[in-house]
């Protein structure tokens, strides 16, 4: 029951740090630059909608305390309109990672995950942004009870970037899946880390 509570907070807080700033791509975007790319204009207001709405998906499952809530509404209103623009096979990362925020929420995890993977492969994202998306992956990755590979996305998340995210819920996510799969030693090495790591801030 810990570990489920652990997973649901990390992914309200990784939803909310992904939904504050604006997508590296679209940030600077200029009516000049929309006119000389349409496609790019049409991928910008759809990114631009589906915000919105998962903007108002995440802050309802925070008010609630569950994902099971109205805020289904909201994310299923975005996961449209990104299908609608193309999102899962778009040339623009951003697209792609609003559409598996929104898989992940409405609870379809193995799309998420398969979203997610493609974007932590594409060399056009940053390093910082790849390293959210792995740590992100990685409480996909427990959904789905596939431990090893979530262990293993929350080691490259930290590896790529030592202040990704919420350190300390990452590595205490670990533990608990070091602890599922009988590995005790690095199960309470892993937590002590977090605990450390959570002392330090």
């Amino acid at each position: 029951m810990r570990r489920i509570a652990t997973l649901f907070a990390a992914v309200a807080t990784s939803l909310v740090a992904m939904a504050v700033a604006p997508s590296d791509a679209f940030a600077q975007s200029s009516r000049w630059a929309k006119a000389a790319d349409p496609d790019r204009a049409r991928a910008e207001a759809a990114a631009a909608e589906a915000e919105r709405e998962m903007i108002k998906a995440t802050n309802m499952s925070r008010a609630f305390d569950d994902l099971l809530t109205p805020s289904t509404a909201y994310s299923m209103k975005a996961r449209i309109t990104l299908m609608e623009a193309g999102a899962s096979q778009s040339r623009y990362p951003e697209l792609r990672l609003l559409l598996a925020r929104a898989e992940q929420h409405l609870g379809h995890y193995a799309e998420a995950a398969l979203l997610y993977e493609g974007i932590v492969r594409d060399p056009s994202v940053s390093i910082v942004r790849r390293a959210d998306v792995w740590a992100v992956l990685g409480i996909v990755y427990a959904q789905l009870k596939r431990i090893p590979e979530e262990i293993e996305a929350e080691e490259t998340a930290l590896a790529l970037e030592p202040t990704v995210a919420d350190r300390s819920v990452i590595l205490s996510n670990q533990a608990e899946a070091f602890m599922g799969i009988g590995d005790v030693s690095r199960a309470l090495a892993t937590a002590q880390a977090s605990r450390a790591s959570r002392a330090s801030r």
